[in-house]
């Protein structure tokens, strides 16, 4: 039978069944898969088995494994990086010891020891007989700035020892009230009209706002700065 014939009932152009009859490979087609399909179709049309046929035709133009790349060889670390990686490790190993000794240490005080710290740290505002005014700076047991709104007649003795009496104009007065050697520091202010004036100590503010006259005494003792 004529290839026109056969390319009639398998509907395989002509050129395409005498590349197979030929042998001519993959090349004369559009592509593997066409070749593939047209030697099972006209095997079948043939009457010849296929599967012998499309077996070997897949171990032929079985795709040859890709060739092997060689990887780099990995390049050790720079010196500078294991150095600081180190320093790091060192930093942090210290920062662990520290944190455990403090710990530690906390964990072995006496409960004497632990009541005490805690009245020493106590916040501002505990009662003696009026107000505390907060924990002071050791070497400054007491700071106040009085700010004059308006004239007005004040006085003010550090220590026992008078620092202002007199008619203030307005202005920004800031006193620092030191230890002494017997006794413990006061401040007293008195001024003709609360109103007047503005009075922060150690950082709280003083109510002195209503008071006509307005009279405040200070005294440090023991880490607290209270209002008599």
């Amino acid at each position: 039978m004529s290839l026109d014939a056969a390319s009639r009932s398998t509907r395989i152009r002509p050129r395409y069944l005498a590349a197979l009859e030929d042998d001519a490979g993959v090349d004369a087609f559009p592509g593997s898969v066409y070749e593939r399909f047209f030697l099972k179709e006209y095997a079948r049309y043939l009457g010849v088995e296929d599967e012998p046929l499309v077996s070997a035709l897949d171990e032929r133009t079985a795709p040859a494994p890709s060739p092997l790349q060689l990887v780099g060889q990995l390049q050790p670390p720079r010196r500078w990086v294991a150095q600081l990686v180190r320093v790091i490790a060192a930093v942090t190993l210290l920062g662990l010891v520290g944190y455990t000794a403090l710990h530690s240490s906390a964990a072995s005080r006496s409960p004497a020891e632990t009541a005490r710290q805690k009245l020493t740290q106590a916040p501002a505002f505990v009662h003696r007989s009026h107000a505390s005014v907060g924990t002071p700076h050791p070497a400054v047991p007491i700071k106040a700035v009085i700010v004059v709104r308006t004239a007005v007649h004040m006085e003010v003795f550090v220590n026992g020892e008078k620092a202002v009496k007199r008619t203030v104009q307005p202005r920004r007065m800031a006193l620092q009230v030191p230890r002494v050697a017997t006794g413990d520091p006061t401040l007293d202010v008195t001024v003709d009209d609360g109103s007047a004036v503005r009075l922060v100590v150690n950082g709280h503010l003083i109510p002195t706002a209503g008071e006509v006259p307005f009279h405040a005494t200070f005294e440090s003792s023991y880490g607290r700065t209270v209002r008599l």
